[in-house]
């Protein structure tokens, strides 16, 4: 979660001046962990090809601080997180949200260390400057989620209450923003068992739009998701008792629910519900309408993951002919085929399928990947990902790598997209995917280039 937030501003940076020295302490490395001797190799590899500031070896960075966290050799990391925070610091100026976290990572790593005089100084720069209320929500937001990702949910709780009072005055009660801090607060009070008190602030901050199942699924990706489906069952059973609401109103909330209880992996609750909204589509717009095809691949993929050996072999089945129904109505290359197609793919691969699965990635990752819309990229993308991911699995490196790679290019390419665009949210997404691909793929070219000296 953090190197989503770090690398936000790095990809399509330009180069800066001489980058600050990073001397690094003498560190025993006979027993460190293969991936974190890959990601030092990869970092050195991508300064002597790139320089110190290039995008590339910032990235790299990031993964070689992130790997040196990890294995709490936090000493060694702190040089490379303060050289990534000086460069934000450079391009963005120091009251960027993404340098004052980046500096609270710092502050906790000192602590942790011992060095609170260092941790102080860190804090009080962090706190130095801080403009308008809004900011000061935000500002309050990111401490609380500091504090709850260290397990610290009482001081987390403590910045959200007051994020949460400011927000009420600065956006208003009916803001999404205030509703968002809302949800949160809730999650964290739930986090401390204390549910009835959670409950009821979550069903503040969705009562002024009681029947609006967003406000419900934004609870949801809160991490209040046993909440959510809770009031979730309330907006179902007060919409099938009221007679204006019958037909899309109820379908809706029935999907609502089918939703939540699936990622709560509740499957077999889930199954009458997606049948419910797959009879309810049918009957409205016709069966072969695309809000009942979609209906119908909600229940299909629901089906084939229930642990009934039967119905889920059924599921796959359903999903295998919603695909080749898209195929015929969409084309290959249409976005939601492309996108069932992974779908099946992985389906497939889970159930040890993995020949089929990985002849369903091949189509997809061979589609055009330079042309809008942005959607059949993004499917694209996925698909190598995850072939490269089976295919490095399976051992095959010298299969895996290229497609690692090329997913990684275009995962770049994306980034630079949507900041121009200003789809910054999914760009930070799309840098927490870029990860994962960046991993793999030093990992695949490090093996490929040791199994040929």
């Amino acid at each position: 979660m953090a190197m989503t937030i770090f690398t936000l501003s790095l990809v399509g940076t330009a180069p800066s001046c001489e980058a600050a020295p990073r001397p690094v302490a003498a560190v025993d490395r006979t027993s460190e962990a293969p991936s974190l001797s890959v990601a030092r190799k990869a970092f050195a590899a991508a300064v002597q090809a790139n320089g110190p500031d290039a995008a590339e070896t910032l990235l790299a960075e990031l993964v070689l601080q992130s790997e040196l966290v990890g294995a709490q050799r936090f000493e060694e990391a702190l040089p490379h997180t303060r050289h990534v925070r000086d460069r934000l610091r450079q391009i963005h100026g120091p009251a960027n949200a993404e340098v004052k976290t980046m500096t609270r990572w710092i502050g906790m790593m000192l602590t942790i260390l011992g060095r609170t005089e260092e941790a102080a100084a860190e804090t009080a720069s962090n706190e130095a400057g801080s403009s308008d209320d809004k900011t000061q929500v935000q500002e309050l937001m990111a401490k609380s989620a500091a504090a709850a990702g260290a397990g610290r949910y009482a001081e987390a709780e403590t910045a959200a209450r007051k994020a949460s009072e400011l927000a009420r005055k600065v956006y208003g009660p009916e803001d999404p923003m205030t509703k968002r801090v809302g949800t949160i607060l809730a999650s964290l009070v739930a986090l401390q068992g204390r549910e009835a008190e959670a409950a009821g602030l979550g069903r503040a901050a969705v009562s002024r739009q009681a029947d609006d199942p967003a406000a419900i699924r934004q609870l949801a990706r809160t991490g209040a998701v046993r909440e959510a489906r809770d009031l979730a069952e309330i907006l179902l059973a007060r919409r099938r008792s009221d007679p204006a609401a019958r037909g899309a109103g109820v379908g809706e909330a029935a999907a609502l629910l089918a939703d939540l209880e699936a990622g709560l992996d509740h499957r077999s609750a889930a199954d009458p519900l997606y049948r419910e909204v797959l009879d309810e589509a049918r009957n409205r717009t016709g069966p072969e309408s695309r809000e009942a095809m979609d209906a119908f691949w909600d229940f299909a993929w629901n089906r084939a993951q229930l642990g009934d050996p039967g119905l889920s072999a059924q599921g796959v089945r359903d999903l295998q002919q919603i695909l080749q129904l898209r195929r015929d109505r969409l084309g290959p290359g249409h976005p939601v085929t492309l996108d069932s197609a992974n779908g099946v793919a992985g389906i497939l691969y889970v159930a040890g399928r993995r020949t089929e699965a990985a002849d369903l990635w091949r189509s997809v990752a061979g589609a055009p990947d330079s042309t809008p819309p942005s959607e059949r990229i993004e499917q694209v993308v996925l698909a190598r990902r995850a072939l490269g991911g089976a295919l490095l699995t399976d051992g095959d490196v010298a299969s895996a790598y290229p497609f690692l790679r090329s997913a990684g290019v275009l995962i770049q390419q994306q980034v630079r997209d949507r900041r121009v665009t200003g789809g910054q949210e999914r760009a930070a997404e799309l840098l927490g995917e870029y990860r994962d691909v960046w991993l793999g793929q030093i990992r695949a070219g490090w093996a490929l280039a040791h199994s040929n000296p």
